[in-house]
């Protein structure tokens, strides 16, 4: 009876072995799947590809024994091809199937190596008959704990003893544009129109043009400040005022999928146009860095947050509609009040950015900045732009 039992034990494994091997499928990947794999320890799968394609990232998507549901881990590269190892979480009893994607820089399938219906599988056992499997170049995994991680869970990496850095593939040149409106919180002022001997204006905060679309001086010289009524020459409470709305070109380069330095330049609307008042042409240019939070931010779709420092020159200034009085003119004249600052600028902004497609984004932030120069400048408030990665 026991031989009669061996012999049946013998033929399921036979037939089991030989099932594998006729099932196998095939694809644009060259694949050797392991001969078996003992329970609870990472299984390792490798691929290579000889083709003309260039897929931007390869996956494997795998199902536990008795599951239906296939999660996706990214492939590293490793030697001349990609591999990584399925979770040992995953490696239960049974039969582990899988299969490989190849994808293209906006994540679309290119490449294939089997499919949902159509796996690759490998045995699971309690005891292996041959060597375990491996990578190419690397040790056999250990044992590791319980539990199958995420689809979108960080990969242990540890049995192949590689860098945790990631490697798969994201655009490093990024360009844009934005648009932003500038507020900030003017300061106090009296008789802000009025000139010292000098001939600038007696309160280094604030200077006044014209109410014309010219927007020249006023007063024009120290004679015309004369005329002005001392206590009505301008006034000024300081509050909340609307300030410039930028429109800037944006350059970044990314250093990893996290960090992206780059510069910003661009026009300046509602800039000051008088000659008292120190003044920089109506541009805007910047140097900044930043920071996306997230795991490899850069070749994901959907919301990540980030933080971003930046620094440089532009004009900023506010102006407001103020009256002020002059001897034998009745009634009162309305000019406008400027309060100028910079050129020299820092700014610390965040935001989020949403990802369309690893190549295509678009980012709303709040900004708070600081200018000097002229005078201080308190500026804050949003900024919307759109970016595409080359």
């Amino acid at each position: 009876m026991s031989r009669v039992l061996a012999v049946i034990a013998f033929v399921l494994v036979a037939s089991t072995a030989r099932s594998q091997t006729v099932e196998q499928p095939s694809g644009d990947f060259e694949h050797t799947p392991a001969p078996e794999q003992k329970k609870d320890i990472p299984l390792p799968v490798f691929v290579e590809y000889r083709g003309s394609a260039h897929p931007a990232s390869v996956v494997v998507r795998y199902a536990m024994p008795g599951s239906s549901s296939f999660r996706r881990l990214p492939l590293r590269r490793v030697g001349s091809g990609w591999g990584n190892v399925i979770p040992c979480g995953a490696v239960k009893l049974g039969t582990v199937r899988y299969y490989f994607q190849g994808l293209d820089g906006e994540g679309l399938p290119i490449l294939d190596g089997g499919d949902k219906r159509h796996p690759y599988t490998v045995v699971v056992k309690d005891h292996l008959d041959g060597p375990p499997p491996h990578l190419p170049g690397r040790r056999a995994p250990t044992m590791c704990g319980e539990g199958v991680e995420d689809e979108d869970a960080p990969v242990d990496t540890r049995p192949m003893n590689t860098p945790s850095s990631s490697t798969k593939a994201y655009a490093r040149f990024w360009v844009g544009v934005s648009g932003s409106i500038d507020f900030t919180v003017v300061p106090n002022g009296n008789d802000v129109c009025s000139r010292a001997s000098g001939g600038g204006p007696t309160d280094p905060n604030w200077t006044c043009t014209s109410n014309t679309p010219e927007g020249i001086d006023f007063p024009v010289d120290n004679n015309e400040s004369g005329t002005l009524v001392q206590g009505k020459a301008g006034s000024v409470n300081s509050g909340l005022e609307p300030a410039n709305v930028r429109v800037k070109l944006t350059f970044d380069y990314a250093i990893t999928q996290n960090l992206m330095v780059g510069i910003a330049f661009g026009f300046v609307a509602g800039a000051y146009q008088g000659g008292i008042a120190p003044r920089f042409p109506p541009i805007h240019i910047e140097a900044r860095a930043t920071w996306i939070f997230g795991a490899e931010p850069l070749s994901q779709v959907g919301f990540a947050p980030f933080v971003q420092l930046a620094g440089g020159v532009a004009e900023y200034d506010a102006n407001l509609a103020i009256t002020v009085t002059q001897n034998n003119i009745a009634g009162s004249r309305p000019v406008q009040a400027w309060h100028v600052g910079g050129p020299g600028f820092v700014a610390l902004g965040g935001g989020v950015r949403f990802a369309f497609s690893p190549r295509v984004a678009m980012f709303l932030s709040a900004r708070a900045t600081a200018a000097f120069g002229a005078s201080f400048f308190p500026a804050f408030g949003p900024e919307l732009g759109l970016q595409a990665g080359l």
